[in-house]
């Protein structure tokens, strides 16, 4: 007679149960908890182990989404909990379910499960809870947490797609996680001060660093050694890296200026007729400059010329992200009506094609390269949430606390 798994309740141990039973309330006769993630072209599927005592096999079973009928995909010992498919492609969902078999039956199947392969991870910082997390492609599964004794804010991946950047918006710090290692090496404090932002430009082995509570802007390169940093703004909000020429572009919200600092430190700042700006995007292939000035959204040129401005249809932007394939920009506008939060996409030339709504505390917005949609954070409702290009919710998963910092790592 097959066993199961012994379960506890109030720290009483139940008698062990047949999970082939039908009458085994535990498992109703089949397979229990089928759990699925997927990395790159594989699927992995795992679930609860039994008591092999008798001969059993477990039986894979799959069909696409669009299917009606599944087919047997493989049949494994029952020693086994745990199955990789190798057969999947890119941007089909897969739905899978599991059964016993033995010498003259099969059981019931399990629940189903189902995922959407693809070559991208996303990785998201859960701010309050302390942790790295890792996402299927399709933000629909969690593949791995990573504890670390940090409050990650902002998250930049390395190239080496080993070492996470980070900044500590809670304790001052920047700090580096080595996903192989479990390692987190600091680089430094900041006295007094709250590091929020982060960028790395790669090719001239420079990370800067914004500080918004001392109005600074520091420059260190990936040993950790600090090569500058620079003084003077009155409200620093925002930066970014053009990394065509290294030039890191802040925004200064009180003095109203959008300043440039070249590879030599140098700074100064455009000759704009600016309002407020606060959030800046670059498009690295254009490298014409989106920023969020006020309630209105304006694009620049790399030469300092509004060649944009969108004045209408926005509340009160928040975030932005450019899409570099096509030149879109996404924002996130809060309403001030109903303290609801929304999503607008717009197109290179201004064009609104996206807006959707009914967010509860939008914070962070990335674009997906891979299908030229966005991926937003929700810490109001603990979400991470992939929309596609044309503003469908194509995936979630819940379950954060106080999720910020985001990365797709393609």
């Amino acid at each position: 007679m097959l066993l199961g798994v012994i379960f506890i309740f109030s720290c009483v141990e139940r008698d062990r149960l047949n999970p082939l039973d039908p009458k085994n309330p535990e498992t109703g006769g089949r397979p229990q908890r089928l759990n699925i993630y997927s990395e790159y072209n594989r699927v992995y599927l795992s679930w609860r182990s039994v008591d092999n005592q008798d001969k059993i096999w477990f039986r894979i079973y799959r069909k696409q989404n669009a299917e009606t009928e599944f087919d047997m995909l493989d049949q494994i010992s029952g020693d086994s909990n745990q199955y990789v498919d190798t057969t999947v492609q890119y941007d089909i969902r897969y739905v899978y379910r599991l059964t016993f078999v033995g010498d003259d039956f099969e059981s019931a199947p399990s629940d189903t499960v189902s995922i959407t392969p693809g070559p991208t991870f996303i990785w998201a910082g859960d701010f309050y809870e302390r942790t790295l997390v890792k996402l299927t492609h399709d933000c629909s599964h969690q593949i791995k947490r990573f504890p670390i004794a940090a409050y990650p804010w902002s998250i930049y991946l390395a190239d080496n797609k080993n070492d996470f950047w980070i900044t500590d918006a809670l304790l001052n710090r920047l700090l580096v996680y080595d996903l192989r290692t479990s390692e987190l090496r600091f680089i430094t404090a900041f006295d007094k001060g709250r590091p929020i932002e982060l960028k790395i430009d790669q090719q001239r082995d420079r990370i800067w660093v914004l500080d918004n509570k001392n109005n600074s802007v520091h420059t260190f390169n990936q040993r950790g050694s600090l090569l500058n940093s620079l003084h003077g703004f009155s409200k620093a909000e925002d930066l970014d890296v053009d990394r065509n020429d290294g030039v890191c572009w802040v925004t200064d919200s009180q003095r109203r200026k959008l300043f440039r600092i070249d590879f030599h430190f140098r700074m100064d700042s455009l000759a704009l007729d600016l309002y407020s700006p606060t959030k800046i995007a670059i498009n690295q292939r254009t490298r014409q400059i989106w920023l969020i000035d006020s309630n209105r959204l304006l694009k620049i040129s790399d030469q300092g010329e509004i060649i944009l401005s969108i004045n209408s249809g926005l509340n009160a932007p928040l975030e932005l992200a450019v899409d570099e394939s096509n030149g879109n920009c996404w924002v996130i506008d809060w309403s001030q009506s109903d303290s609801r939060s929304g999503v607008i996409g717009f197109s290179d030339a201004g064009i609104p094609f996206v807006n959707i709504s009914n967010f509860k505390f939008l914070n962070n917005i990335i674009v997906n390269p891979y299908d030229n949609g966005c991926i937003i954070t929700d810490s109001g409702s603990g979400e991470i949430i992939r929309i596609d290009a044309s503003g469908r919710i194509v995936g979630k998963l819940t379950n954060f606390n106080y999720p910020f910092g985001i990365v797709v790592d393609y």
